[in-house]
């Protein structure tokens, strides 16, 4: 294919997850983060953050969204052939 654009694979991804989380956190806010304990056998005090499955769905679905936005307009990761 001609006038391809390729870019470096960890700059590729960080761009597409760059725009995705913004997408999330502006359609879940506060309510995309949940908390929750780690390990309770090993540690029931610590706690670690992660996103909702609800807002976890909504980011990957941004994501593969806009990576084939940027393959549509022939921006490429150079990971893909």
């Amino acid at each position: 294919m001609k006038n391809l654009i390729r870019i470096d694979n960890s700059r590729f991804m960080e761009l597409v997850d760059e725009i995705a989380t913004e997408m999330m956190e502006m359609k879940f806010g506060n309510d995309a983060w949940t908390s929750k304990i780690s390990n309770p056998a090993l540690n029931p005090r610590e706690m670690v953050w992660g996103l909702t499955d609800e807002a976890q769905d909504y980011y990957n679905d941004k994501y593969d969204e806009i990576e084939e936005r940027f393959n549509k307009y022939r921006i490429y990761s150079d990971y893909t052939e």
